[in-house]
């Protein structure tokens, strides 16, 4: 198991650190035990959370409604769960286990 994140039967949670405003949407690593993602979108009214939920929706090819922000909604330090996966996406496990 990876530091940044914890698997358990179809639950994938993720221990992030966000940085909204950036100039790409990337994940770009891991900082402090946490995969660290970049988001385009400003800290607005909940905009870099709907960006980002939809951005890792994409990534890892899941239905935005199996993605749920459970901690840090106001937060950079943000714990994410994704439901209905059979397995851990490569570039979660690629990019956790790097470090």
């Amino acid at each position: 198991m990876g530091g940044c994140y914890h698997w358990q039967d179809d639950l994938l949670t993720l221990h992030c650190l966000v940085v909204p405003g950036s100039t790409i949407n990337r994940i770009v690593g891991v900082y402090d035990s946490r995969l660290k993602i970049k988001i385009s979108t400003p800290a607005s009214a909940g905009k870099a959370n709907q960006h980002l939920i939809h951005y890792l929706s994409e990534q890892l090819a899941v239905p935005i409604s199996a993605i749920t922000i459970k901690k840090g909604e106001r937060a950079h330090r943000k714990t994410i769960e994704i439901k209905g996966l059979s397995t851990i996406p490569p570039v979660i496990s690629a990019i956790c286990h790097k470090n």
